[in-house]
């Protein structure tokens, strides 16, 4: 993808309303890209720095933010929105990781569940067959 496309998805970023994997690939593209990291900083000024309404209870969205409402509040008090942006990032970032390892488990238990079932029906075949 381009950084247009990229920039056309800081709504959605700022939302949480990115699939997983388009989540991904946007946190690793504003690693990478100072152009765009620098657009999206410019978006919070634009979107939260002109606005006069209350900023924090309007941008947190999730429990990580939620927990994290005195660091946002004294990044958005600063007008810091380089350190809004990295610690977004960083939340997000943290997210990602909690879902891999989340589905991770999820492989792990339903590989045991299949287990289980093949060998009960072995079990079973073994009792009632031979």
């Amino acid at each position: 993808m381009k950084c247009k496309d990229f920039q056309n998805q800081f709504e959605d970023f700022d939302k949480s309303r990115l699939s997983f994997k388009m989540n991904e690939d946007f946190i690793n593209h504003l690693k990478t890209c100072p152009d765009c990291r620098e657009e999206l900083e410019i978006y919070y000024i634009v979107k939260y720095g002109l606005s006069d309404d209350d900023i924090i209870d309007n941008q947190m969205r999730s429990k990580e933010e939620f927990a994290n409402r005195h660091a946002f509040q004294k990044l958005f008090d600063s007008l810091d929105f380089a350190g809004i942006v990295d610690l977004k990032l960083k939340l997000e970032e943290q997210k990602q990781e909690r879902i891999k390892k989340r589905r991770k488990l999820n492989r792990y238990f339903l590989m045991t569940v299949n287990m289980l079932m093949l060998l009960t029906c072995i079990i079973w075949f073994i009792i009632n067959y031979l």
